[in-house]
């Protein structure tokens, strides 16, 4: 799903956007949501989509998703059960997309009460919170049908990344 988010609920530039401490309590969050599923989450902050120029915002945030979910080496997980939380700071968007395994169980709309949770802590001036939320929901919902295995290994690395 993608929702629109106001410029004064957005911090001024993706660098201001979290602190290290709030970076690495998301990096907790995500390794902690893992350790029940076998799906790989990834947290991913751009400043912009404009690189995709001539297409309307969304079709931008879409187009940078769906580059960076293959560029992150989440459409390479073992079992095709990769999450991609993309936050897009100049078009105001959340989106998230998910890989072929688990849009076989889950439609697109499964994923509105994350982007819901991300918005609600943007708004509220913790986006931290929002995105731990987001994250923890993530893992509980994809434990439903991927939970862990006991040969299960950490495929793509908890650490959020930012991008331009």
């Amino acid at each position: 799903q993608s929702e629109k988010i106001s410029h004064k609920e957005i911090r001024m530039y993706y660098r201001n956007f979290l602190t290290e401490g709030e970076a690495k309590r998301i990096n907790l969050a995500v390794a902690a949501a893992e350790k029940n599923t076998a799906g790989e989450i990834k947290v991913l902050v751009v400043q912009n989509s404009t690189y995709f120029p001539g297409e309307n915002d969304s079709d931008k945030v879409w187009s940078r998703v769906d580059e960076e979910f293959f560029e992150l080496g989440l459409d390479h997980t073992k079992d095709h059960t990769g999450i991609l939380i993309m936050i897009s700071l100049d078009e105001r968007q959340v989106v998230v997309a998910a890989g072929r395994a688990i849009n076989e169980f889950y439609a697109q709309e499964t994923w509105q009460g994350i982007v819901d949770m991300i918005i609600s802590g943007i708004k509220t001036g913790d986006p931290a919170k929002g995105i731990c939320d987001a994250v923890m929901t993530a893992g509980e919902i994809l434990a439903d049908h991927f939970p862990v295995k006991p040969d299960d290994i950490n495929e793509i690395p908890d650490e959020i990344v930012f991008k331009e």
